[in-house]
């Protein structure tokens, strides 16, 4: 596995999300820091860091701590290693070509500037959402997920600000309608045994049928029905275990998940799709066992391969090649020896 030639020192960046992202050994690593709202103060309180960073290429990324001696496979790794894609997706992405992965490609970063959006609005009081024209912040969000496109940021800004104004429309229409108060977003979770991790995007305070009830929402920035999908359900499943695993003991437990979608992203004003999942049967949860336990017998919660990178020197480069696993050894001696230096001062 080839990652991109530089020097093996860390070098720190700013996100736009306040995020600093540590340049070790030619890894770009993420800190994956919850966003805890005015609401959630008190409430609940990270009780790990998490970081990623991506192994393997594309878009496979791995999470890990400063303590745990092994990775955490992200949840999209272990679903796409176990977990079969739809034949009817498959089938359009034969017939649609480059222009198919083009859109699923601009679906997929819209998607994610669309979750940026909303956990910048939600981890904010003083922040607000306007229709009447961009603000600069979330021109700054939208531009850096249309980069990753690789299109036109005119072009396509326009096209992505009309899909943004229904979608908000919609989200905030949602608020409403169930009295929802947001306490984190993008909150990591994961489990031990199953080596597995991931963030879930809203956990809130919502009203259904007069009384108030702890849910997760997983947000699908899709606009096509959702329907009885197996992959969201497991997800969900995940998100569920993995949160009352760590944070039961802040909250109490969370027993409804749901799935937030669009209805027509077309259509203005923005409507939403509210779609209840959970185990409503043993098979289900089995099944999430089942998966779990094959994604650890196939080793997808570690990355594989070698890490190559360069040392520039006067004779010459040098080519220097490690394991994920002596990296990730490294990293976090690395990272130990400066907290302790900070805590010092």
């Amino acid at each position: 596995m080839r990652l991109r030639a530089g020097i093996f020192a860390p070098e720190k960046l700013k996100s736009i999300m306040d995020n600093e992202v540590i340049r070790f050994k030619s890894v770009d690593v993420e800190p994956v820091r919850a966003q805890i709202t005015a609401a959630g103060e008190g409430v609940i309180t990270p009780v790990e860091l998490l970081y990623r960073a991506p192994f393997g290429g594309g878009d496979t990324r791995y999470y890990f701590t400063l303590r745990h001696p092994f990775f955490f496979a992200g949840y999209s790794a272990w679903t796409n290693g176990v977990v079969p894609k739809s034949p009817h997706f498959l089938e359009w992405l034969r017939k649609s070509g480059v222009e198919g992965q083009e859109y699923a490609l601009e679906r997929r970063e819209y998607g994610s500037a669309f979750h940026h959006v909303v956990a910048e609005l939600e981890r904010s009081a003083e922040r607000h959402f306007l229709f009447n024209a961009p603000q600069d912040w979330v021109k700054d969000v939208m531009k850096q997920y249309i980069t990753n496109t690789g299109m036109s940021f005119d072009v396509t800004f326009d096209r992505w600000w009309r899909w943004l104004k229904n979608d908000m429309f919609a989200w905030l229409q949602f608020k409403r309608d169930y009295n929802v108060r947001v306490l984190a977003c993008e909150l990591p979770v994961y489990d031990e045994q199953w080596r597995i991790a991931s963030p879930i995007d809203i956990i809130c305070v919502m009203t259904i049928k007069g009384s108030e009830e702890l849910a997760l929402i997983d947000i699908k920035a899709t606009d096509k029905p959702i329907g009885d999908n197996l992959e969201y359900k497991l997800q969900l499943a995940f998100l569920k275990h993995a949160y009352n695993l760590l944070y039961s003991a802040q909250t109490g437990q969370a027993h409804t998940t749901y799935n937030w979608s669009l209805m027509d992203r077309s259509k203005s004003p923005g409507k939403y799709r509210l779609t209840r999942q959970g185990f409503d049967t043993d098979f289900t949860h089995e099944l999430f066992i089942r998966l779990a336990e094959m994604c650890n017998a196939l080793k997808i919660n570690e990355p594989s391969g070698h890490l190559t990178d360069f040392i520039d020197d006067v004779d010459g480069p040098t080519m220097i090649r490690c394991r994920p696993g002596d990296w990730l050894k490294e990293f976090q001696k690395m990272m130990t020896k400066k907290n302790k230096k900070s805590r010092k001062k």
